[in-house]
């Protein structure tokens, strides 16, 4: 039995590996010039560290907005920035991708067994929120890899009080302030570890356990923010009180639909079967009600982030924001999948391989289609490098946070402007916003250059460009066009005329 046991370690891990090398080519693939937030995140965090290590201010008020504390994963991507590049920040964020997947695995082969963790493990790895988040330097890899972490520490220890109230509550507030919102998540935590220690100490145990990891979450959270209180800002405004957006209810659906659909109806399925009178599992003595309860749980988890969006109808961050649930919901879709290959019906091994095929297809297809939504940006960039002077001239730029990262090395921040808004104060002392500010900065050739992609403000581009053309003050230097996810449109580069 025991080397029964160790030959099937053997190629569970085996197949493990072939998993993390299919993820890890599958993600690096993608390829574009930083995402906006991506240039957000990585300057800040180079910013951060200049004011740690020389007290330079950083000319802005990052905790006011982030949705993360700006001192945790941004710092740690502008290391890794600054050692390689971005492509060495994207570099940590796969590493703690194919992380999630590894805890995911362990997790899962302990709530259930081997086979289904792999299976578990296969569809979390190819699904598009995988793919993304393991390609960009933002916050959601490293977020769910401390979340990972935290129900892997949980499970790991169910049998032992002292490690899982020692490690898994500092680790799981630290995945909150590294992103926000993965508090919609500690519920979810805590109810998988609770189940984990029931079924190997019984129910007052579970108890217990639930009862004193939520209260030292919240005593370390509490004395996070006491050391911390400027994050307040950026909790309220980003998380606890964000304003509905302006997307159907449909929309969000459909699109959580397009990037995760198929797996959970995958998991739905999974669960359904896990509940039944008699487990699917081998040798699983896990009693019904903790069965059902654990499926209860996870298919939930799964469903948290598309239910939250659909009610505040966004669909902003919705194709980062599922993988966090699919990590939950995979080992159900895990037990579904291989329960079909245990019937040895070639058939139902048919049924399975599509699944396979079709989750590797959407995830493929839906991660190019999102890391192509933005355009490259290398041209401008180099064009740009050429242009501007360091500690003088205004540049506004649409997603200026772009060129920001790019150029700080011979810029300052507050040289850069976006169009998202802007404020200017004329000669005779007026404040002006909106469409009459950048008239009058215009007007009066306030702007040393003027770089326009009619992306996400393209009406506002719009009518810059007629107050650029009409304007003696500015001429047109450079215009290519670029197509990306949305279609085919054009930078355009404006430079004011000196004399």
């Amino acid at each position: 039995m025991q080397r029964a046991a160790e030959g099937a370690g053997r190629v569970t891990g085996a197949v493990l590996a072939g998993v993390l090398v299919v993820q890890a080519v599958l993600t690096v693939r993608l390829s574009n010039s930083a995402f906006q937030d991506e240039a957000t995140y990585v300057f800040a965090g180079h910013r951060v560290l200049a004011l740690w290590l020389h007290g330079t201010p950083t000319y802005d008020d990052y905790p006011s907005y982030f949705s993360g504390a700006p001192f945790l994963y941004p710092v740690a991507a502008a290391l890794a920035d600054g050692v390689g590049g971005l492509e060495a920040a994207r570099a940590l964020s796969l590493m703690c991708a194919l992380a999630s997947t590894v805890l995911l695995y362990l997790v899962a082969r302990r709530l259930f067994d081997p086979a289904v963790a792999v299976g578990a493990a296969f569809v979390f790895a190819v699904a598009e929120p995988t793919l993304v988040t393991g390609r960009l330097a933002t916050y959601d890899a490293a977020a769910l890899l401390l979340v990972a972490l935290a129900v892997w520490i949980g499970v790991r220890w169910s049998t032992s009080t002292i490690p899982a109230l020692v490690f898994m509550p500092p680790v799981l507030v630290l995945a909150i302030f590294t992103k926000y919102a993965l508090v919609l998540y500690v519920p979810a935590v805590i109810a998988v570890s609770a189940i984990a220690v029931a079924r190997d100490r019984g129910r007052r145990a579970a108890l217990i356990h639930a009862a004193a990891v939520t209260g030292l979450v919240a005593v370390l959270s509490g004395a996070f923010l006491a050391a911390a209180p400027h994050l307040w800002d950026g909790i309220y405004s980003t998380t606890l009180h964000r304003d509905p957006g302006g997307d159907t209810r449909w929309d969000v659906a459909s699109d959580a639909a397009a990037y995760v659909g198929l797996a959970l109806l995958i998991a739905a399925a999974g669960a359904i079967r896990y509940c039944r009178t008699t487990s699917p599992i081998p040798l699983d003595t896990t009693p019904r009600r903790l069965r059902i309860l654990l499926a209860g749980v996870l298919l939930a988890a799964g469903v948290a982030a598309p239910v939250n969006q659909i009610l505040t109808q966004t669909t902003q961050s919705l194709h980062k924001h599922v993988g966090f649930g699919l990590w939950f919901a995979a080992p159900l879709a895990g037990v579904a999948l291989i329960s079909l290959l245990r019937t040895r019906s070639w058939w139902r091994v048919g049924v399975v391989a599509a699944l396979c095929i079709g989750l590797v297809w959407t995830g493929m297809a839906q991660s190019a289609h999102k890391f192509h939504e933005w355009p490259d940006s290398a041209e401008v960039v180099s064009t740009l490098r050429a242009m501007v002077r360091p500690d003088s001239g205004r540049y506004l730029v649409e997603e200026h946070e772009v060129p920001r990262y790019y150029l700080r090395d011979v810029t300052e921040p507050y040289q850069w402007i976006g169009t998202s808004y802007f404020e200017y104060s004329d000669p005779q002392g007026a404040t002006l916003t909106g469409l009459p500010a950048y008239a009058a900065a215009i007007g009066d050739g306030y702007f040393d250059a003027v770089v326009l992609r009619y992306g996400p403000t393209a009406d506002l581009d719009l009518r810059l460009a007629e107050m650029l053309d009409a304007s003696d003050r500015y001429e047109l230097v450079e215009e290519w066009p670029y197509e990306n996810s949305f279609g085919a449109s054009q930078w355009q580069i404006w430079q004011r005329v000196d004399g």
